[in-house]
Formats: structure tokens, C-alpha cells, sequence
């Protein structure tokens, strides 16, 4: 930068910060760009940036300061008292393994800029032992939504390093919804920025777009077989979900939010009742929420409501139930791979937890205290 040295030193110490915080610059070169100022002028420059509130250090836990004693110490203790006994208990009452769980702080408030804050905090506490979870992972599905979003962003934000496999594969599982704008939290979207920040190099992530997530039901036979015709011709579609040989079949790891009966899919409730033809409140009344966009049975659930929410799950163009249950399998029969890591904020994802955790669909719970502390309520009712 032309004229540095003539400029203020506040304003030399402001793009030193720039330079060592978005561009990862160490000293040497920062000096060598602001036009040649001596290593031990920079580290004064960072220091004044420091004081000045425009630099903020993150201050990160190394990967060898804890050992799985200690990590597992540390879940009990931000668990909510008696939550881990409690999902002990009701696992083996139901007969499913026990997932792992992880509890953050994420804040309080719900408004729209208080939630906003509390994903970026949950993310980037979650970052780390994501990053950590993926580092053994050769194929990995993501899904859709803005806690998903937030994870993503605080591995990128983190300066941890990030070692995983050279050839990992990540892939969305979910196609978009239409009356969803933000194509930011997209399944295609969220997989790719996750591959950017694991992944040095710059092989292209497919993309499950261009066609939608869900086929009408209420078409008739010859309509829907159509449309599912083009949906298999669409790329990427049979490699990532449909193929004999489908990566959805061979994943390591999915990782997934969960819904709940007021905010399904993504927030995409328009979509799902036009192609279910349904009203809202039938619709609540069977489901209590969803998993990566597949509809979950409300416990009270009869078997004619059942066979009407497979009936709507079968509409659905992602990744399907029998597909998350084969990879949370996977990961309980001692292999490295991850399984099923769901994230979640909020007490009202809480009964959505429970009939996830009912049907064996989650290896990880990665939650914040809130949703911990309704994780906790809803176990003590039923147990």
C-alpha cells in the first residue's frame, strides 16, 4: 500500500489488523505490504489494534489439552443435572443406542437479532468439535438451515486447523424449496461453503438443483412417475441419492437440524401442503417436526396417521429415512464413521429431539442449553 508509513499509526495499526485477521498475514509479510516496516513495528501495530478494540484475538483450546476423560467430565458438566442418565434410560427403554451430547451456551432472547446472535455464538462454540468429528471422514451429507449455516461460518471464523481426509467428498441431500429465498441455507449452498473451508484445493461440489423437493401426490399415477423421470435425469441426482451404488447409501456422516411443528422444512411449509394438499393444522396434527426435511410422527401417532406421513415423505425429493437410519446404523457398529450429527437450538426442538432419538436417527446432539433444558423436561415426563 502506497504512502503507508506517512499514514496515521492508528490507521497503519487498523490494516495490520485487516491484513492479519481476513488474509491470515503473518508480520513479515503485513510489514512488506504496508510498504516495507519492520517486523517489530507490525507487532506494535497489532498490539495498538488489540487496545483499540479492532482487533479481537479468539482464544482456542489446543487439540491436546484435553483427553476423552476430561471431554466427557466437561459434556456432564454443561449438560443440564440428570440429562444424560435420563437419555440413558429412555435409550435403552426403546431399545436404540445412546447419542453423544454436546451442550453450548448460545444466549438468550428470541427476537429475530437476538437469534441471529445466538447462531453465530452456538457455531462457533460448535465449530471445533465439528471440525474435529469430520477430520476421519472420506463422505459426508449436509443438510439445510440456519444453524447448520451458523456451524459452517464459525469453522471458517475459527484459526484452528482443520485437517481431513484429501479426498472427502461433501455433498447437499436436499433439494430447494421455492418459496424459500435465502439461497444461503440451501443444502447445495451450505455444502459447498463447508467444503471451501475444509478443503484446500478447488474440485467443484455437486449441486442438487433445478428441479423440487417435493412431487404432488395428488397428480395421478403416470404424472408423478413424469416428473420423477426428470428429477432422476437431473446431475447429480442418481450419484447422490437414487443410484444403486448412491452416495446416500455409503455416507459417513450427515449432518442435519431438526425442525419442529411450527417451523418445518426450512421454514418451507407453503411448498409441502400445496404438493400434499392439505391444510396446516391437519398437517401439525400428524407431524411434530422433521429431520433434514423428512416428516417425524407425532408419539401418539396412529397407524393410519403413519401411513399418511410416509405417504407425504414419499413427495420428498432429498435424502430419505431409510437412508439417515442405514448411516446413524452405521456409525453404532464400531466403524469410524460419524453417523447422524444433529444440531439444534431452542426448547422447542426438544419433543422433535425425543422421537429422533426414538427411532435411532441421531448419533451426535450437538444443542444449546435451552434445547438441552427441554431435551431434560420432556425425558422426565415420560420416564
Amino acid at each position: 500500500m502506497p504512502q503507508s508509513k506517512d499514514a496515521s499509526y492508528d490507521r497503519r495499526a487498523r490494516f495490520a489488523a485487516y491484513l492479519h485477521a481476513m488474509h491470515d498475514m503473518p508480520q513479515a509479510e503485513i510489514g512488506h505490504v504496508l510498504g516495507g516496516l519492520s517486523q517489530s513495528h507490525v507487532s506494535r501495530l497489532l498490539t495498538h489494534a488489540e487496545r483499540a478494540g479492532y482487533l479481537v484475538v479468539e482464544r482456542r483450546l489446543s487439540d491436546d489439552a484435553l483427553d476423552e476423560d476430561d471431554r466427557r467430565a466437561l459434556r456432564d458438566l454443561l449438560a443440564p443435572a440428570g440429562l444424560i442418565e435420563r437419555l440413558t434410560t429412555f435409550c435403552e427403554a426403546v431399545g436404540q443406542a445412546t447419542p453423544n451430547v454436546v451442550v453450548h451456551q448460545s444466549g438468550p432472547g428470541t427476537t429475530e437479532g437476538a437469534m441471529a446472535l445466538r447462531r453465530r455464538r452456538f457455531g462457533r462454540a460448535a465449530a471445533g468439535g465439528l471440525a474435529t468429528l469430520l477430520r476421519d471422514q472420506a463422505l459426508v451429507g449436509v443438510a439445510w438451515g440456519r444453524t447448520l449455516g451458523a456451524v459452517v461460518d464459525g469453522i471458517a471464523h475459527s484459526k484452528a486447523p482443520r485437517p481431513v481426509r484429501g479426498d472427502i467428498e461433501i455433498v447437499p441431500v436436499c433439494a430447494e424449496l421455492l418459496t424459500v429465498p435465502q439461497r444461503d441455507l440451501s443444502s447445495s449452498r451450505i455444502a459447498e461453503r463447508l467444503f471451501d473451508v475444509l478443503v484446500s484445493d478447488r474440485r467443484p461440489v455437486p449441486q442438487l438443483t433445478g428441479f423440487p423437493a417435493y412431487v404432488p401426490r395428488h397428480y395421478d399415477g403416470p404424472a408423478r412417475e413424469a416428473i420423477w423421470r426428470l428429477i432422476r435425469d437431473a446431475p447429480n441426482y442418481d450419484r447422490i441419492l437414487h443410484g444403486p451404488d448412491s452416495l446416500a447409501g455409503r455416507m459417513d456422516a450427515l449432518l442435519t437440524a431438526v425442525g419442529h411443528t411450527e417451523l418445518l422444512v426450512l421454514g418451507g411449509l407453503d411448498d409441502l401442503l400445496r404438493a400434499a394438499g392439505m391444510r396446516a393444522e391437519e398437517l401439525h396434527r400428524l407431524v411434530i417436526g422433521d429431520i433434514g426435511g423428512i416428516l417425524v410422527p407425532r408419539p401418539d401417532a396412529t397407524q393410519g396417521d403413519r401411513e399418511v406421513i410416509a405417504e407425504l415423505n414419499a413427495m420428498w425429493t432429498g435424502i430419505s429415512l431409510d437412508q439417515v437410519t442405514t448411516i446413524a446404523r452405521r456409525a453404532r457398529l464400531g466403524s469410524p464413521a460419524a453417523g447422524v450429527v444433529v444440531f439444534a437450538l431452542r426448547s422447542d426442538r426438544a419433543p422433535t429431539l425425543v422421537e429422533v432419538v426414538r427411532q435411532g436417527l441421531a448419533s451426535h446432539l450437538v444443542i444449546d442449553h435451552e434445547a438441552a433444558a427441554g431435551l431434560n423436561a420432556c425425558l422426565k415426563e415420560l420416564l
